[in-house]
């Protein structure tokens, strides 16, 4: 009986120590999901999520987690009804004025007919900021990204 007892003591902890290794990767995506989304939300990135033209009203602001993706982000959508090149022109100064480097790694065309980006750093980290258009709806997207797992920065893939 005594040998059983063990045998059902040991069964028992070796479940609760795979259960808790199961877990672990939730906890640890937890973990990284505040810390990257708090990068592309932070006041460093909010200086242009939250900036636009004053003839653009205020935008619509969220942020998210994508633990498959890898990245944390933070995003403001506007409403725009003014050439796409007076966009462009604002957040290119405005960006570079607040210490912004504009990235225009993988850009296929104009600006304003695909996108751009700039990036910068996080408390040590790259935190990559894509402008893109959405035309047939006259909205425009400023997002921040932040990796989950690396120091490597995100992409300008825009088009």
């Amino acid at each position: 009986m005594k040998k059983l007892w063990r045998v059902y003591l040991l069964l028992a902890a070796t479940a609760a120590a795979g259960m808790a290794l199961l877990s672990l990767p939730e906890l640890l995506a937890d973990k990284g999901c505040d810390a990257a989304v708090g990068r592309a939300d932070s006041e460093q990135a909010r200086q242009l999520l939250a900036a636009h033209p004053d003839s653009v009203a205020d935008g619509r602001s969220s942020k998210a987690c994508n633990v498959d993706g890898g990245f944390g982000h933070a995003e403001t959508e506007y409403q725009y009804a003014v050439p796409e090149t007076d966009i462009v022109a604002f957040y290119q100064k405005h960006a570079t004025s607040i210490g912004w480097a504009a990235d225009d790694e993988g850009a296929t065309g104009h600006p304003e007919n695909v996108g751009f980006c700039f990036t910068g750093t996080v408390s040590d980290r790259p935190v990559l900021i894509r402008v893109s258009f959405r035309k047939p709806e006259h909205t425009y997207v400023v997002k921040a990204e932040s990796s989950l797992k690396d120091e490597k920065p995100g992409r300008c893939w825009v088009s």
